[in-house]
């Protein structure tokens, strides 16, 4: 179960929870709901840069999205 930290409301999913927010807080922003309550892992483990949030159920991407990381992601997978 997830607890809504604005109404104190319990759901099941990151769905439900997205969607009550959604419909009954409007004005909420996802991403600092996000940061706030549910994860802190806004940081690329390669560079610690800040990566990009796409949306409350997905989060973050898991790199900040620079070109280097993806040739280095692919170089460590080949590797191992």
């Amino acid at each position: 179960m997830i607890k809504c930290e604005i109404c104190k409301k319990e759901y099941k999913s990151l769905q439900a929870i997205s969607n009550h927010l959604i419909k009954t807080h409007k004005d909420f922003n996802s991403k600092i709901y996000f940061d706030n309550f549910i994860s802190k892992n806004n940081i690329c483990p390669i560079c610690n840069k800040e990566k990009k949030f796409k949306n409350l159920i997905r989060g973050y991407d898991k790199t900040c999205g620079n070109k280097k990381n993806f040739e280095y992601i692919v170089i460590m997978k080949k590797k191992y």
